[in-house]
Order: structure tokens, then C-alpha cells, then sequence
């Protein structure tokens, strides 16, 4: 192992922040919820729901509402 190998972190790990996508899928799991159920409580389009779940832009808002739901969920169990 040479100086370099000691500096840097280890290949097989990976450090990419996860995507706007994958955001949304997770708050939708901890917060309980399908796709459909939070299109409904968001009351957006299931469609649009399932673009933001496939990698289309989401607004700032969805999420922090996304975030919000989760929230309450917590309080709620």
C-alpha cells in the first residue's frame, strides 16, 4: 500500500448523493405511503407523482411537503 492508497477512500464504496428520485421514494416509504396515496395527500396528479418516483424535477415544495408527512407519521405511531 503506497501513500496514496492510504489517502483516498475505498473503490467499492459509493459516495454520490442520492438522487431527487430516490429522495422521494424514500420519504414516500417512511412516511408510509404509495405512490398513489401521495399523490392523493399532496393532491397532485398520480402521474406526476410517478414522474418525480422516475427521476423528473421535483419542486422544493413536494418535498418539503414529502418531508412534512413523514414528520406527522412519526408523531402519529
Amino acid at each position: 500500500m503506497n501513500a496514496v492508497d492510504k489517502v483516498l477512500p475505498p473503490k467499492d464504496v459509493d459516495y454520490t448523493a442520492p438522487s431527487e428520485a430516490d429522495q422521494v421514494r424514500e420519504l414516500l416509504g417512511r412516511a408510509g405511503l404509495s405512490q398513489r396515496a401521495g399523490a392523493r395527500e399532496l393532491e397532485i396528479n398520480e402521474r406526476t407523482m410517478r414522474g418525480y418516483c422516475a427521476g423528473d424535477k421535483v419542486p422544493r415544495v413536494v418535498m418539503l411537503a414529502l418531508e412534512r408527512l413523514v414528520d406527522l407519521q412519526r408523531r402519529v405511531s
